[in-house]
C-alpha cells in the first residue's frame, strides 16, 4: 500500500473543510440561492382579450376566451364545443375525460363528461342548481343549490359523483359548503360559519380546516394534486391573494403588480387561474413551482469533497 504523504493529506482536509464551510453556507441561504418561481401571463384565446384557465394536466388547460370553451398546450388553442350547444365551458381536465357545462337551445345550464368520443349530460337528480368543477380518476366533485321556489335557491351543498352514485358532502355545523378540487379521493374545498369563510380537506372520513396564517376569515381552497393544495386568501388590504400549501408550509405566491389573483388548479409543478390588475383588467395565468435545488447542492458538496486519486 502506497502511503500518502503528510501535506497531501493536510491539504485534502483543508480543502474539505473549506467546501463544507461553503456548502453549509449556501443551504442556510437557501430561499435566495432557490430558482426563482416563474408566472406567466397567457396569451389570449383566438377572437378574444384573455383566455381564462380552469383546469389542467400535464401540459393541457382546459378554460374560456369569451363564451367559448378552448383547449390549450401553450402552443396551439384548439376550440372545445359540445354539439348544438349555444356555449360550453370546460372546467376541468384528466387524461380524456374533460368535464364542466353548457347551455341548451332553451337557454338553461347543464353539466357534461366528455369521454374523448362521447358527450353525457349529467346534471344531480331532483331538479337542484349543479355547478361541477374538478374530475380524478372517474370522481367528479361540485356544488348544487336546492331551489326552494323560481326567485330563491337554498345553501350550497358540497358532493362527489363517481358515475353512480350522488353523495352530499357538508362541513358539520357549516351553513353551506362547496367542493372545488379532488385527488386521490381527497377533497378540497371552502366552508361558511359564523366566523367567515374557510378552506377545508376532506379525505372521505377526516374534516380538517385550512386557514391561510395571517388572512382576515377568508381562505378558500380551489385545486389539489397530492399534498399540494392552491387557493385563494385576503388579509387587511383589499387585494385577494394565491397560496399553495404543501401539507405543512404555507406559500404566498409571488406574482407581481397584480391586485387579484384566483388560482384554479394545479398539476404537478403548474398551477393555472386568472388575474387582475389594479386598471381590473383580466388574464389567465400559469405559475411554475421550482424544483427543490437540495439535491443540485449536495452534488456540488460532494464534487468539492471528491479526493483525486493517482
Amino acid at each position: 500500500m502506497r502511503k500518502v504523504p503528510n501535506s497531501n493529506v493536510k491539504a485534502w482536509m483543508r480543502k474539505s473543510f473549506c467546501c463544507f464551510v461553503l456548502f453549509m453556507g449556501i443551504f442556510a441561504f437557501y430561499p435566495a440561492f432557490a430558482a426563482a418561481d416563474i408566472f406567466e401571463i397567457l396569451d389570449p384565446a383566438p377572437d378574444s382579450p384573455y383566455f381564462y384557465p380552469y383546469g389542467i394536466d400535464g401540459n393541457k388547460m382546459v378554460g374560456r376566451g369569451g363564451g367559448i370553451g378552448y383547449i390549450y398546450n401553450r402552443c396551439q388553442f384548439e376550440t372545445f364545443e359540445m354539439p348544438d350547444a349555444r356555449y360550453t365551458l370546460p372546467y376541468s381536465i384528466d387524461g380524456r375525460n374533460v368535464v364542466g357545462i353548457y347551455g341548451d337551445s332553451s337557454g338553461n345550464s347543464h353539466n357534461f363528461l366528455y369521454d374523448g368520443s362521447n358527450w353525457n349530460t349529467i346534471d344531480m337528480p331532483g331538479g337542484y342548481v349543479t355547478d361541477i368543477h374538478d374530475i380524478d380518476d372517474g370522481k367528479i366533485v361540485g356544488t348544487y343549490n336546492e331551489i326552494y321556489d323560481q326567485e330563491y335557491s337554498g345553501p350550497e351543498h358540497g358532493f362527489v359523483y363517481d358515475g353512480l352514485t350522488w353523495t352530499t358532502i357538508d362541513v358539520p355545523g357549516a351553513t353551506q359548503t362547496c367542493a372545488y378540487g379532488i385527488s386521490n379521493g381527497r377533497i378540497v374545498g371552502s366552508y361558511s360559519d359564523y366566523y367567515g369563510i374557510h378552506g377545508f380537506i376532506y379525505d372521505g372520513c377526516q374534516w380538517t380546516t385550512l386557514d391561510m396564517p395571517g388572512s382576515n376569515g377568508y381562505t378558500i381552497c380551489y385545486g389539489i394534486d397530492g399534498d399540494n393544495i392552491v387557493g385563494s386568501y385576503s388579509a387587511s388590504d383589499p387585494s385577494q391573494y394565491a397560496f399553495l400549501y404543501d401539507g405543512s408550509e404555507w406559500k404566498t405566491l409571488g406574482i407581481p403588480n397584480i391586485d387579484c389573483v384566483t388560482p384554479h388548479a394545479i398539476s404537478g409543478n403548474y398551477i393555472v387561474g386568472e388575474c387582475w390588475d389594479k386598471d381590473s383588467i383580466g388574464s389567465g395565468f400559469i405559475y411554475t413551482i421550482p424544483e427543490p435545488t437540495t439535491i443540485c447542492l449536495f452534488a456540488f458538496s460532494g464534487m468539492c469533497l471528491r479526493k483525486r486519486t493517482k
